[in-house]
């Protein structure tokens, strides 16, 4: 929660008298955290197809100035080619590189 919260630049949640509630900022995520995780079940449930060739979907991703350089432009040939629908939006990681490698040492050690 301290990683959202930090993220968002917001609580996200406050205690009041009838328990935790949820900040203007909090319920203003809800819709759109909601319809993400409806479309990854969605990808995710067994039968399900995904047809690259035929997908009409925006996806955004953050990188860093490497992944820029050197992940970017082999990714957006390959969309190009294989999933031309397929609209790809990027931004910049607004984590900086030494944060994230030390969150997963933190994960991968046992």
């Amino acid at each position: 929660m301290t990683r959202l919260r930090a993220l968002f630049g917001d609580d996200l949640f406050v205690r009041s008298a009838s328990g935790m509630q949820p900040t203007a900022k909090a319920l203003s995520l809800a819709r759109p955290i909601s319809e993400a995780l409806g479309q990854i079940r969605g990808v995710l449930e067994p039968g399900s197809s995904f047809d690259p060739a035929i997908a009409r979907r925006r996806l955004s991703i953050a990188v860093t100035d490497y992944g820029d350089l050197v992940v970017i432009p082999p990714l957006v040939a390959a969309l190009r080619r294989e999933a031309p629908g397929i609209d790809l939006v990027v931004g910049p990681s607004l984590t900086p590189p030494r944060v994230l490698r030390a969150s997963n040492t933190a994960r991968s050690t046992p």
